[in-house]
């Protein structure tokens, strides 16, 4: 079975660099003092650190995002725009930070490791009112699953952005 971990061409090329799929923060907690972290280009919470995980769809394709599931939600974006109007982030930043998570599409093969997201989440002790807001902010969310450990891109079977398939055995076209 396929997954899928859609992200920004920005954050692709972090990825080929790195040579993975970085860990981000799993929502098992709602998040304390979200902020902009203008050094690694990220909103970021106190609490991220909780068990951090790769996310990943079953949904090849996604269709909208009016909820700010694969892009940026109107409490993130009031505090990019709130970093830029103080001059903590330049307007390159600040373009970086709002682009489109959905720009890039990977797909992995499912390992032992990817559980889907609910029962994982349920099992590590999600708050119930924290865990049916998530749930409502997102309809496809049925579809989510994590992994605990970072993807290195060894592990990619298919890359395409904005649509287009991309050589993953020669990651310097990119």
């Amino acid at each position: 079975m396929k997954l899928y971990h859609f992200t920004s061409e920005t954050h692709l090329k972090e990825i080929i660099k790195s040579g993975y799929i970085k860990l981000s923060p799993s929502n098992l907690e709602r998040p304390i003092n979200e902020r902009v972290d203008k050094e690694n280009m990220r909103t970021v919470a106190d609490n991220d650190d909780v068990r951090p995980v790769v996310w990943l769809t079953s949904t090849p394709v996604i269709k909208g995002d009016e909820t700010g599931v694969y892009n940026i939600d109107d409490a993130k974006r009031k505090a990019i725009d709130q970093a830029l109007a103080d001059g903590k982030i330049t307007k390159e930043q600040y373009e970086i930070l709002i682009e489109s998570k959905t720009s890039v599409r990977i797909a992995v093969e499912k390992t032992q490791d990817m559980f889907r997201w609910t029962r994982w989440a349920e099992e590590n002790g999600i708050e119930s009112k924290w865990f049916k807001a998530l749930k409502q902010a997102a309809a496809d969310y049925g579809n989510f699953y994590v992994c605990e450990r970072e993807i290195p891109v060894g592990e990619f079977v298919q890359v395409e952005i904005n649509g287009k398939q991309a050589d993953i055995t020669d990651f310097s076209k990119i």
